[in-house]
């Protein structure tokens, strides 16, 4: 899945449904506890500003406070590209040298980041068709062909075009469709990341492309994609540039990324083997790879 965090409509609607509710029920008792006071006599040093007025017209001004608070929330998430993204945390310097220990280090976060511990590679040839209307555009067609040339070559398995009825179906949706809200547990609701998906993959083979993505937005999508179809299930920035670092736009896949899927489809690694068996594994198929990865 490619997102970006931020809060998409459905986040308005969130914040409308309950964030704005409880901030509101927050005024409501700060005003009622002014209240009590006021009834005692008591007064509070910093509100003599409102000395003389009803506390209902204290509560007024609280709450539009609170209302433009929200409101700066909103659009300050609509902006955002990688607030309290995890996986963007730590991330490297575009074109910073890479080494085989970050590449060890992606391969471990892309691989495990979400499966249950386990290799999950593809082990038969693979057919791949357009799904529904409308058409992928030209550009798109051609990132697809580059991709699927290079999954071939990189993965010793077969990835081919057909016309339908693909093991692989690709659609192109309206955004309201994938704009789900999503939480990121790791981190609560307090930090508030409710992202905006703008492609994804399913593990029943569909890949969903954005609508109303800009053409290099859904170039990215493609690699970025067939990375999770693969075996991948995860995102990181360990190196950069990769297609699934959700800071960056790669049309095809990158040196690192190539490395990374040479290794994953490296017969010594089999389906099943648990994270702490490709350690060793994967940092001595990189460095044996004749061309895989920068020592």
């Amino acid at each position: 899945m490619r997102a970006y965090l931020g809060y998409p409509s459905t986040g308005i609607f969130f914040y409308a449904a309950f964030a704005i509710p409880l901030w509101m029920a927050t005024v409501a008792a700060a005003t009622s506890l002014l209240r009590g006071l006021a009834e005692r006599g008591v007064t509070l040093r910093g509100f003599a500003r409102f000395q003389g007025k009803p506390v209902e017209a204290v509560s007024a001004i609280g709450f539009r406070l609170v209302l433009l608070i929200n409101i700066g929330l909103v659009f300050l998430r609509a902006f955002g590209t990688d607030l309290n993204d995890p996986s963007t945390q730590n991330a490297a310097r575009p074109g910073a040298p890479q080494n085989r220990a970050t590449l060890v280090r992606q391969f471990d976060q892309l691989a495990f980041g979400s499966r249950e511990g386990k290799i999950e590679k593809l082990t038969t040839d693979v057919t791949v068709s357009l799904k529904g209307e409308p058409a992928l555009s030209s550009r798109l067609q051609t990132t697809l062909a580059t991709v699927l040339t290079d999954l071939s070559a990189l993965t010793n398995l077969s990835f081919t075009r057909v016309a339908s009825g693909g093991m692989i179906q690709i659609s192109l949706v309206p955004l309201r469709s994938l704009n789900r809200i999503h939480f990121n547990t790791s981190r609560g609701l307090a930090a508030g990341p409710i992202i905006r998906v703008v492609c994804s993959a399913s593990t029943d083979g569909q890949i969903l492309l954005g609508l109303e993505n800009a053409p290099d937005l859904n170039d990215n999508c493609i690699p970025h994609e067939f990375m999770h179809v693969i075996g991948f299930g995860g995102h990181a920035c360990l190196y950069r540039p990769s297609a699934l670092c959700n800071l960056d736009l790669t049309a095809r896949f990158t040196e690192g990324d190539r490395a990374l899927i040479r290794t994953l489809y490296n017969p010594q690694l089999v389906n099943g083997m648990a994270r702490a068996e490709t350690q060793r594994l994967v940092d001595e198929i990189l460095m044996r790879k004749p061309g895989g990865s920068p020592k």
